[in-house]
């Protein structure tokens, strides 16, 4: 089992009303980031419902009607043990048999008209499907060392509601008509064969990700009260009518030791809160159970004992690219009011939508700025469509919660985080190893007002820590500069940061490859085995103010490790960026180089074999043949 940290960094008991529902949203992220798995799995959509709880909408194979799942509290005891409660819903077609078996107000709901538009979006003073057709409650269960878990799903094998009084509802004419009569079921639900086959996927879902299969699986029932309504009294244990519960739990540890085995499964055994019916008393009944350590027979779901190697057979037939390369590139742009970020990035994302089809997400952080809609999704998000190509997101609020939903919602290629003016970068940098599961960040860049720079740095501190901070520095409308003024204006801003590099910009339009990212590389790996250009299509308007150098360099053999990063940390300035696919004398696979302003990150390329090294080198006035000899040397043979 990995660590539950790895799935959700910022962990859940010190935050567990957040943390809970943070990690729904990391693992369904992930896993919507790997359509192979995520067919496999079973799910087909997800969606936020925006409501007055964190709530997602669920579409899965096989079943035509949606689910709904929301959180709704944290359950803390004195024990070592702390609970996240979550609410499931079954939303039916109209068309399906099973609708007859909800109740009648539950089928006026669902004939109205706005019904999908309540599904979507709840109205902001009451939501009429707060706790319609709802069919159990999804529990997650954390040690509180954060070591262990348990996924539960509990619900009564059928759910039933005696309307006492009866119902009844006045047709066009006036009359009285008598639906459901005095004393007589309303509600004849099979809450738990509907909330199975959502759990069923969720639980496959967690063992995918944990890469292990269950150490518990347990099934218990109890016999609780049935569920009366009157004029009077909306909801009354019943004392004619009994219901049987379920509890279905699959349970996860880092620890396989008999000690703690022992007090996992007395927890798992004693575990089945009260929720939406009264127990006819405390007995609980074990129907069936597994513990790895006993070698029992699997029970549950035979899936859930194999997930965990799906990542293997996505190797041997050759699907891992996609399992490597699901999160998105994050591009994160800063610079003081009036630098011209805004123009710059719509026509980088123009570029990389129209040129090379990639789907781009823009993420406006304006926080405390202007005024969102405090209906919208946590109040983080407000979505406006640019293109066939682009999304443009507002943020109010928490950057992390804009990012997952962003990367769950629309599934983007790359994101753009573009800063208020009067932001300090320090404290976005402060959250990127949070956002790690679901982004790779690439960059900070910094767009400059050349005109206005040296009233900007006296009077506002902020724009010094932008240029501080920044990967690279963007020297916006230099034509309304002379040379002598842009010499002194490069001083300032090496002064404040030696190490980025500076690009020169005038007509607010620059070549979009200096934001190569990892994906066009190994595109161009894939695509480009002997010699296509780089870049397709025109680009030709992107080279008026200062053309880029871009070399592309194959050597075969494998490099000295050791060497090759030292070699990295002596690339000069104008080496804005590198991209590569490189091979070392101590790694058994390929790995991925991506280089940004003397910061560099490796990762496992996904084809085992490559033909040859590639290196690809993006910047302004830097000799290629030197960096060619200088590669050379490091090679050694095979």
């Amino acid at each position: 089992m990995i660590p539950l940290n790895e799935l959700q960094p910022t962990g859940i008991i010190s935050n567990p009303d957040r943390g809970f529902p943070e990690l729904i949203d990391n693992i369904m992220i992930r896993t919507f980031f790997e359509p192979v798995i995520k067919d496999k799995i079973g799910w087909v959509g997800v969606s936020y419902r925006i409501s007055n709880k964190k709530s997602w909408t669920f579409k899965i194979q096989k079943e035509k009607g949606i689910y709904c799942l929301s959180f709704i509290n944290t359950i803390k005891k004195k024990t070592p043990w702390i609970t996240g409660v979550f609410n499931l819903q079954y939303f039916p077609e109209e068309d399906e048999k099973l609708l007859d078996m909800f109740s009648i107000n539950e089928n006026i709901f669902r004939a109205d008209p706005q019904f999908y538009q309540f599904i979507r979006n709840a109205p902001e003073n009451e939501d009429p499907l707060e706790y319609a057709f709802t069919v159990g409650k999804l529990l997650s269960t954390i040690s509180k060392d954060e070591n262990t878990i348990f996924i539960s799903f509990i619900a009564p094998l059928r759910w039933r509601t005696i309307q006492i009084d009866g119902f009844s509802m006045t047709d066009k004419k006036g009359r009285h008509i008598e639906v459901v009569p005095p004393g007589s079921i309303d509600r004849n639900v099979p809450a738990f064969k509907i909330g199975w086959k959502f759990f069923d996927k969720m639980a496959l879902t967690f063992c995918y990700h944990f890469k292990d299969y269950p150490d518990y699986v347990l099934l218990k029932k109890r016999y609780s009260h049935g569920i009366e309504i009157s004029k009077q009294e909306p909801c009354l244990p019943s004392e004619r009518y009994t219901i049987t519960e379920y509890i279905l739990s699959v349970g996860f540890s880092m620890y396989k030791t008999e000690e703690r085995a022992k007090k996992e499964i007395r927890f798992a055994n004693n575990h089945f809160p009260v929720f939406d019916f009264y127990p006819l008393s405390n007995t609980t009944s074990i129907l069936w159970s597994y513990q790895r350590l006993n070698q029992s027979s699997y029970r549950g779901n035979p899936l859930w004992f194999e997930a965990y190697k799906w990542s293997d057979s996505l190797k041997e037939t050759g699907n891992e690219l996609d399992v490597q390369r699901y999160r998105p590139s994050l591009f994160i742009f800063t610079g003081f009011l009036g630098s011209g970020k805004t123009t710059l990035i719509n026509s980088i994302a123009e570029y990389y939508s129209l040129q090379h089809n990639r789907f781009i997400a823009v993420i406006q952080n304006e926080i405390g700025t202007i005024d969102i809609d405090s209906t919208l999704i946590d109040g983080a998000l407000n979505i406006t469509t640019l293109n066939d190509g682009c999304v443009c997101c507002t943020v109010r609020g928490e950057l992390r919660t804009a990012v997952r939903q962003v990367c769950l919602q629309y599934n983007p290629d790359i994101i753009i985080l573009e800063t208020t003016g009067v932001a300090d970068p320090k404290n976005i940098i402060k959250e990127l190893p949070s956002l790690s599961p679901f982004v790779k960040f690439d960059s900070l860049i910094t767009v400059v007002d050349g005109k206005n720079l040296k009233k900007t740095l006296e009077e506002y501190p902020v724009a010094q820590s932008q240029i501080a901070h920044a990967h690279l520095i963007i020297l916006n409308k230099t034509d309304l500069l002379n040379d002598e003024e842009i010499k002194v204006i490069e001083k300032m801003l090496t002064k404040l940061n030696n190490r980025a590099p500076i690009i020169k910009n005038s007509v607010k339009k620059m070549n979009p490859s200096v934001f190569l990212s990892v994906g066009e590389t190994i595109e161009f790996f894939q695509k480009d085995k002997k010699s296509e250009p780089l870049f397709k299509g025109d680009t030709s308007e992107f080279h008026h103010v200062e053309s880029l150098d871009i070399a592309s360099i194959r050597l075969k053999g494998k490099f000295k490790k050791l060497s090759f990063l030292n070699f990295l940390k002596q690339l000069p300035n104008t080496v804005y960026r590198a991209k590569g696919i490189i091979q070392f004398d101590e790694d058994r696979e390929p790995l991925l180089l991506q280089y940004v302003s003397g910061h560099y990150e490796l990762s496992i390329f996904p084809e085992k074999k490559v033909e040859s090294n590639l290196l690809v080198f993006i910047g302004h006035g830097f000799e290629k043949d030197v960096i060619e000899f200088k590669l050379k040397a490091l090679l050694i043979s095979d």
